[in-house]
């Protein structure tokens, strides 16, 4: 798969038993959503308490999805300065 960023192939890592791709390049990452949702319940503690704080200041992406090669939406995570796409 190719980094929606740079275009660079994405590389296979694994984080806590969980597969996720990375750009070697940008040092980008991309999970899929239910790789997310496992990192997530890995180190969140109560996850389920905090869903609905999941996405602030949500925008137009200027990337494409590299599954699907929709636009994504980009938006803060839970209110930290991580962007996501």
């Amino acid at each position: 798969m190719m980094c929606p960023r740079c275009q660079a192939e994405l590389a296979i890592e694994h984080h806590a038993g969980i597969e996720v791709d990375h750009c070697k390049q940008c040092n980008g990452r991309w999970l899929d959503f239910h790789e997310l949702d496992a990192l997530e319940a890995s180190t969140v503690p109560d996850a389920d308490a905090r869903k609905g704080m999941i996405t602030y200041a949500k925008r137009d992406s200027e990337l494409n999805c590299p599954v699907c090669a929709k636009r994504m939406v980009a938006f803060n995570y839970r209110a930290n300065p991580l962007e996501l796409d």
